[in-house]
């Protein structure tokens, strides 16, 4: 594999151009500052208008559910791996396992949003695809923002709409309503 990092013990990169920072027991990767991707103009081409909104964002489902930590580990890990372990590091690795294995987390199921985006024609970058036969599927949370601006101003657009339509049937009602009034 070419262009891999894989930093903690026990912790596997499973294809070219991955990086992998801790194994499957963290809980918590944090530094000062989050994530920063270039985003300079200088360097964009072909720029679109094109991201759907509600329309992908109707589709997904929210979903809770809890991560089977022993069989991804089982998936990604090379053969042999437990055997180079003691059985004292082995015993506390699956007792963690199971202990990180009942932690509700909330997400997508990445197969669910791939599906999703295919169906409207969308070339979603917020899901990552296997590379090989021992890599696994995985979602990027924070490309998921944009099509969520989009669906707001969807939304906002069409409740603008909405209030003006509220607007002139409130202005008919009155004017109807000083038509059936009496006049004095």
């Amino acid at each position: 594999m070419d262009n891999t990092v894989a930093i903690g013990y026990n912790t596997v990169a499973t294809t070219t151009n991955k990086s992998r920072i801790g194994n499957t027991m963290m809980t918590v990767i944090e530094g000062q500052v989050a994530w920063s991707f270039p985003s300079d103009a200088r360097f964009k081409y072909n720029v679109k208008n094109d991201v759907p909104g509600l329309n992908f964002i109707q589709r997904l489902r929210p979903v809770t559910y809890q991560f089977d930590i022993a069989a991804f580990n089982s998936f990604i890990m090379p053969d042999g791996w437990q055997e180079r372990m003691d059985e004292k590091n082995l015993s506390k690795w699956h007792a963690e396992e199971l202990t990180h294995s009942e932690v509700i987390q909330s997400g997508f199921i990445a197969q669910e949003v791939e599906a999703a985006a295919h169906e409207i024609g969308y070339d979603f970058d917020g899901v990552v695809k296997p590379q090989n036969e021992k890599d696994n599927y995985g979602l990027r949370y924070a490309e998921f923002v944009v099509p969520l601006v989009k669906a707001v101003q969807e939304l906002s657009s069409q409740n603008d709409e909405l209030k003006k339509q509220n607007d002139e049937l409130l202005k008919r009602i009155e004017k109807l309503e000083s038509l059936l009034t009496p006049k004095k």
